[in-house]
């Protein structure tokens, strides 16, 4: 990833593409939140497969092996982000604690 920060949006187009030949499970040098507003894309982390009922958040972190299958209905958003773009991104509960 070239740049430190990257937004796509997903949508039924790029499902659609996607439909006939998915992509093959990847691992990125990059952090990534999915967020997912419509469909039932096919996630698949650690070789876990899961269908997504949205509106649903993924977190995908750096070097995590996964494959985002999007159907043909599929709308929502992939934020890609260098981990340095953002100090501390490990996401970590914050319970109780001022933020």
């Amino acid at each position: 990833m070239a740049p430190s920060f990257n937004i796509q949006k997903l949508t039924t187009e790029l499902g659609s593409r996607n439909a006939g030949a998915p992509s093959k499970p990847d691992r990125h040098d990059y952090e990534e939140i999915i967020i997912v507003t419509k469909g039932n894309p096919q996630h698949f982390i650690d070789f876990n497969k899961e269908t997504i009922t949205p509106p649903l958040v993924i977190y995908v972190a750096q070097g995590k092996i996964h494959q985002f299958r999007p159907d043909t209905k599929t709308e929502g958003w992939a934020i890609r982000y260098a981990t340095e773009f953002i100090l501390q991104s490990r996401f970590q509960p914050c319970f109780g604690k001022t933020v």
